[in-house]
């Protein structure tokens, strides 16, 4: 079964968005609770890269 986002209740909303947030949290971190080496270094690369578009921009549609 599959709705679309604005057939979602609040709580629906809330469980969805909250278990994407911990898969990523989770998908960040070694077992050992550490941030993962390769994710440093991408952040950084990213971070440092003038052809990435501005959180403001993407918004800004």
């Amino acid at each position: 079964m599959s709705k679309k986002i604005s057939e979602l209740t609040v709580a629906e909303f809330t469980e969805l968005m909250t278990e994407i947030i911990d898969r990523r949290i989770e998908a960040l971190l070694d077992p050992d609770g550490e941030l993962r080496e390769a994710f440093i270094v991408e952040l950084l690369n990213r971070k440092n890269n003038p052809d990435i578009v501005d959180m403001n921009e993407v918004w800004a549609e």
